[in-house]
């Protein structure tokens, strides 16, 4: 079923990206891969916004297109907007198809390496793979759905050879052997007569005074049982020429009989003969029908499909909340980078006026030492870039007042909407002071940082309190446990 879900969906979706592949590829291929790493799925992304109602719904979105806009200026605001859409498309995309393909391989393994052929037909493994388990669920129009595990042999059989201590095994076959049950006075549920034991080489054979009750492989027939009978276990432990014998003797207690019980114990018992019966075969055929009823096989596998869907519908909607909460944490860490600089380029700034520039020549002198830092492998700036658009709007024809107050406009920060007012009022009215108001500006927003930084760096220090706690804790744990210990030593 699950093949036919995921390929259904998933045939359609890649027949869509193939045909949506070169939509918009002029604009997309101009785009930085470092910044857009998923741009493959770019043109499938700008097909869905520009086909269908999300264009109308981003477009009502002037709140969020602004803040797209702040932290990128190389384009417009609704480009900004739109390519901010593309990488959340192309996420969603990208788990969807993940999860779609995941699911479909899986399916398509497990229709590969099934044992059930042709509803009626168990193969057998290659020799030397050992007796394989399959579980089976067994359908009929009397009764409902059973699951029963088969073992089917392996093509030819070979005695294995293993190797441990028959202490060992002896205490493992003591812990395990009563299944269930809680004690070998009251069994009602089957027994677990081990054969072989974990990362051991000894071999157990069991020897059981009353197989009418217990069969070979410890299940207890005792839906027939009217009073409690004791049978007599004993295990025999080899390992090479040593052999030892160790008594379990229990007390089987009667079953309350119920329809659904008896038929799951006849398809087990039927379905242990036919494997007795085939076991030179080389396909192991299944009955079709069982205690006179007609039966219906399935392999029972695990399947990871909805899993994976379920993880890939969960992803997605994390991820897609998780972008608008992103987008507000960078808007946040876009501002504290802007006051930070704020002292710095005012400093500088102020510096040029002061050595005979106007303003505009200081605006230029500062935007050209960015922009050449910026070539050499600089860092990006949220405050200079934004100077530097200014100067971009000086050299289109902007007039500089303009310019300034677009500046101040973008920024959206008191101290930059106060340092191009300053500027605004030099130009229209003209002020011999100008120099020494933004002397004082600067010192001022150099103590601003400060307070800033300290409370940027108490923030950081209350984030530390957890992993320190956590420190502290086990600190405690490796001095008091040693003690602990010695003292009752």
């Amino acid at each position: 079923m699950w093949t036919w879900i995921s390929g259904g969906i998933l045939l359609p979706m890649a027949i869509v990206f193939g045909m949506t592949k070169n939509y918009q590829q002029a604009f997309v291929s101009q785009l930085e891969r470092k910044e857009h790493k998923l741009y493959l799925f770019y043109s499938l992304s700008l097909f869905i916004i520009f086909h269908t109602p999300l264009e109308k719904y981003i477009q009502g979105q002037k709140e969020e297109r602004d803040m797209v806009s702040t932290l990128n200026r190389k384009e417009d605001a609704y480009t900004c907007q739109i390519l901010w859409w593309c990488q959340k498309l192309a996420t969603i995309l990208l788990i969807i198809y993940a999860c779609l393909g995941l699911c479909l391989v899986s399916s398509l393994q497990k229709n590969t390496l099934g044992f059930l052929k042709n509803q009626v037909e168990l193969t057998k493994q290659e020799a030397g793979t050992g007796t394989q388990e399959v579980t089976l669920q067994v359908e009929t129009d009397t009764f409902s759905k059973e699951e029963i595990t088969v073992k089917v042999p392996e093509k030819v059989y070979k005695q294995e050879e293993i190797t441990a201590q028959i202490e060992k095994a002896k205490k493992y076959v003591s812990q395990v052997y009563l299944g269930e049950n809680k004690s070998p006075q009251k069994v009602v549920t089957d027994l677990r007569l081990v054969k072989n034991i974990p990362n051991s080489a000894i071999l157990v054979e069991w020897n059981i005074d009353n197989l009418q009750l217990i069969n070979e492989n410890g299940k207890i027939k005792n839906l027939d049982l009217e009073a409690p009978i004791s049978v007599g276990l004993q295990a025999t432990f080899s390992y090479g020429e040593v052999m030892e014998s160790v008594s379990y003797p229990v007390e089987i207690q009667p079953r309350e009989a119920g329809s659904q019980a008896e038929w799951k114990e006849a398809i087990e018992d039927t379905l242990e003969a036919v494997s007795q019966e085939h076991s030179e075969k080389e396909i192991l055929e299944l009955p079709k029908k069982i205690a006179g009823k007609t039966v219906i096989y399935k392999e029972y596998t695990s399947n990871h499909c909805s899993m994976y869907i379920g993880l890939g519908i969960v992803t997605a909607i994390f991820l897609w909340f998780g972008f608008q909460s992103d987008l507000k944490k960078k808007l946040k860490t876009h501002d504290q980078e802007m006051l930070l600089d704020y002292p710095e380029l005012v400093n500088k700034f102020t510096l040029l006026l002061n050595a005979g520039m106007t303003v505009q020549g200081a605006w230029t002198c500062i935007a050209r030492q960015y922009m050449k830092k910026r070539k050499q492998g600089g860092k990006k700036r949220y405050a200079y870039e934004e100077w530097c658009w200014a100067w971009n709007e000086m050299q289109n024809g902007v007039t500089e007042g303009e310019a300034i107050v677009h500046f101040g406009q973008r920024t959206r920060l008191m101290p930059y909407l106060k340092f191009t007012t300053l500027l605004n009022q030099n130009l229209r009215k003209g002020s011999k002071d100008l120099v020494h108001l933004l002397e004082y500006e600067a010192r001022d927003a150099f103590e601003t940082r400060k307070q800033m930084t300290l409370r940027l760096a108490e923030e950081a220090g209350t984030k530390l309190l957890a992993p320190m706690m956590v420190m502290l804790v086990l600190v405690m744990i490796i001095i008091m446990v040693p003690a602990m210990l010695s003292f009752q030593g």
